[in-house]
């Protein structure tokens, strides 16, 4: 999972905690949880990282090109707007793009990669 962010963002970091419930409950299974800052200071993501570093036990990255036109997220992944997130799939295709981050379609977007996710009644898989 691959998600776009700033620490800036309300919504970015109102998905923070989702992020980490996905971590959690997935990381057994080899997925890794990125999140690269984007359109934002390196000092400013410095802090956000060791001011919640307790919180959130995922990847964190920066990207020195964050606020100009050669952003890795602008460039290779065309992002207009955050958050945004993209599962990527063990093959190196993206799986969805999911702009806004909704917790639902970030799960079926997991699934859709055969991922299993906790849910109620134990564990689901959805067939790839």
């Amino acid at each position: 999972v691959l998600d776009f962010w700033a620490p800036w963002c309300g919504p970015c970091r109102a998905l923070m905690p989702h992020l980490e419930e996905v971590h959690q409950a997935t990381r057994e299974q080899g997925v890794v949880v990125l999140a690269s800052c984007t359109a934002d200071t390196r000092e400013n993501y410095e802090k956000f990282v060791h001011d919640n570093s307790e919180r959130y036990s995922f990847l964190f990255a920066h990207d020195p090109n964050g606020k100009t036109s050669d952003s890795a997220s602008k460039t290779l992944y065309n992002v207009t707007g955050i958050p945004t997130q993209y599962v990527i799939g063990r093959d190196g295709l993206i799986i969805d793009a999911i702009v806004g981050g909704n917790a639902g379609r970030l799960a079926a977007a997991l699934q859709k990669a055969g991922v299993t996710l906790p849910g109620e009644g134990g564990a689901q898989t959805a067939a790839n």
